[in-house]
């Protein structure tokens, strides 16, 4: 499967998942294999690699240590964009 074959808002799904039940991590994981930027937007790829590295130092991964991880890399990413993120499934 592809990035390429699913719309942004399944791919936002995807992240916000991760973000809320770490056990659907490995499936966004997988998916991601071998594919370093597999989402649209640049921002959608910084926290997608904000939740890879965060997993491979065995840290939580949640919107919080999400948040904290990027802006101390001094990435641009609101808090906003993420809290909405996660709650844009729960508003369905």
């Amino acid at each position: 499967m592809t990035s390429c074959l699913l719309p942004h808002m399944s791919l936002k799904a995807m992240l916000a998942k991760a973000m809320l039940a770490p056990s659907s991590l490995e499936e966004l994981l997988r998916f991601a294999r071998g594919n370093p930027m597999p989402f649209w937007t640049l921002n959608d790829n910084l926290i997608f690699a904000a939740i890879r590295e965060l997993h491979a130092e065995a840290k939580p991964v949640d919107i919080i240590t999400v948040f904290e991880f990027l802006n101390q890399r001094g990435e641009d990413v609101a808090f906003a964009d993420l809290s909405a993120m996660v709650t844009a499934p729960l508003l369905d």
